[in-house]
Parts: C-alpha cells; sequence; structure tokens
C-alpha cells in the first residue's frame, strides 16, 4: 500500500493515542477507548491498526482485550522525524 500523507497523519494520531492512553492509563488501551479519544468509531481504529500492524508499527494479541502495543520500530521512526523537525 502506498504510504500517502493521509494514511501517515491518521496513523500517527492513532498510534499517538494509544501510547498517550498506555501512559496515563499505566495498561493498553481498548478500542473503544482509542475512538473516543480521537471522535471516530470503533471500526475505524480497527482499521488503522490492522494497517498499522501491516507496517510491523502496532502488535497484539488476537481476541484478547487490551493487548494493543505499539512496536520499538515505529517508536524509532517517530524519534528520528521528530529529530528533523518533520513531526
Amino acid at each position: 500500500m502506498p504510504d500517502s500523507p493521509k494514511w501517515r497523519y491518521q496513523r500517527d494520531q492513532t498510534l499517538s493515542a494509544v501510547m498517550r492512553l498506555e501512559k496515563e492509563k499505566g495498561y493498553p488501551p481498548t478500542l473503544v477507548e482509542i475512538g473516543e479519544e480521537l471522535g471516530v468509531g470503533e471500526s475505524t481504529i480497527r482499521q488503522r491498526l490492522l494497517r498499522a500492524r501491516l507496517d510491523g508499527y502496532v502488535v497484539w494479541e488476537r481476541y484478547k482485550s487490551r493487548t494493543i502495543r505499539v512496536t520499538s520500530s515505529y517508536k524509532l521512526y517517530r524519534a528520528k522525524r521528530d529529530a528533523e523537525g518533520k513531526a
């Protein structure tokens, strides 16, 4: 899949919400919690996370709640972008 600016924005917005909610609560958020945080539906969050998983930026255990984790490869990617001033 092409990595369009719109997709990068949506991915960054979603994964940032996952990291922020996990930091605030001390455990991974649910799809519903992420959707509420971003003002979008659960199915939208699911689609974004599935694509981010294909990109290698997020993992979770199938059929289990609160297992969504942002990978270190995404965190390194964001750190590099932030250091370059492109965030």
